[in-house]
């Protein structure tokens, strides 16, 4: 399984009732779906305030697929501290100026450096960040500056 992630608007959003799929394009053209499996689905309500807000979302799909994985919000922050750690797995810990607890980026991530670099520059320059995660979790999947 292929996994892509994009901070993005949800735009063309379209529910079907007849199939109980919603879907909508990303910022890059990409078709997500999600499968509504029953009253309530998370994911689903917040792609639907999104769409009301007009708001960048953090989502998660295979882009082969159009499966959306996840569908959440994102911390937009300061990048307080960085450091490398051997323990409980090397990693750099990342501590966020609002975010209360560390953030973990792990050296097996496909695109370690590239992020590692956009934090740092982030951090050097003061800059704002947009860091994502799956939700609830510690470990960073992507991250990037904000869009102008």
């Amino acid at each position: 399984m292929n996994e892509s992630y994009e901070f993005t608007k949800v735009n063309a959003f379209a529910e079907d009732p007849a199939t109980h799929i919603v879907s909508f394009n990303t910022d890059t053209g990409k078709k997500c779906r999600i499968q509504d499996e029953g009253a309530g689905k998370l994911d689903i309500q917040f792609v639907r305030r999104a769409v009301v807000e007009g708001s960048v979302i953090f989502v998660a799909y295979d882009p082969d697929a159009g499966l959306c994985h996840f569908a959440a919000p994102f911390n937009e922050d300061h990048v307080d501290s960085i450091e490398f750690i051997q323990k409980p797995q090397p990693s750099l810990k990342v501590r966020l100026v609002l975010r209360p607890s560390f953030l973990f980026l792990l050296p097996t991530h496909p695109r370690f450096q590239e992020l590692r670099k956009v934090l740092e520059t982030a951090r050097a320059k003061d800059q704002w960040v947009w860091v994502g995660t799956f939700p609830g979790d510690s470990e960073i999947l992507d991250v990037r500056l904000p869009m102008p």
